[in-house]
């Protein structure tokens, strides 16, 4: 498919996290969640949904006061999951946003087509869902855009295209770079070291994401 289509996911393909989280919850342990994140990173879009929802579920499970002493942990839970995970504090409030307002807010049909997007899409709409802009018809929008660039402008925050302009996209799984003109085909120019376990790197990556009009294929 083109490389800025969104892809369908099942959602059963992510029940693996909240189920993780379940069985640390179960035996008092956060390292099996940890562990589980680590292995996740790398692994493409499927993980990194597994992992906003992984980071969801445990963050819901620490601050329950009911099972938050379960982990046996006075830690406060970004420094705890960020010193755990290698994910930086930023990335780790992204992937619960994600997951609790594109994910869980959105209306249960359109689940795995939000699934689909890239984690720059789901982010625009997960920002869009926290400040209730999002009604009936645009989630439907939403869930029906093919690109990064049909999500950002059903949210407004696109001028129409036309074929003279520039357009700049990003793997979100790779950091391979692409440009185009509107009516052109993608040409591969760069990179962004988008795996990098550097929290300085991940954080410099993720500014000039939100504050471009790159957006993620």
């Amino acid at each position: 498919h083109p490389l800025d289509q969104a892809t369908l996911i099942d959602p059963d393909d992510i029940l693996e996290a909240e189920q993780t989280v379940e069985a640390a919850t179960v035996v008092g342990n956060p390292k099996i969640v940890w562990d589980y994140i680590r292995k996740l990173h790398d692994l493409g879009h499927v993980a990194a949904l597994k992992t906003a929802a992984a980071f969801y579920f445990i963050k819901k499970k620490w601050d329950d006061s009911e099972t938050k002493g379960v982990f046996q942990s006075d830690e406060d839970f970004l420094r705890e999951a960020s010193a755990e995970t290698q994910y930086s504090v930023q990335t780790i409030e992204k992937y619960v946003k994600v997951w609790q307002y594109a994910i869980l807010d959105a209306p249960k049909k359109y689940t795995a087509l939000l699934m689909g997007k890239d984690m720059n899409s789901l982010l625009l709409i997960a920002t869009a869902s926290k400040t209730d802009e999002l009604d009936a018809p645009k989630w439907k929008a939403l869930a029906n855009a093919p690109d990064g660039r049909s999500v950002r402008e059903v949210l407004g925050q696109e001028r129409t295209s036309s074929a003279s302009r520039l357009e700049i996209a990003i793997d979100t799984n790779t950091g391979q770079l692409f440009c185009r003109r509107a009516d052109g085909n993608f040409r591969a120019f760069g990179m962004m070291d988008v795996n990098s376990k550097n929290q300085d790197i991940q954080a410099a990556i993720e500014r000039i994401l939100q504050n471009s009009h790159i957006y993620g294929i």
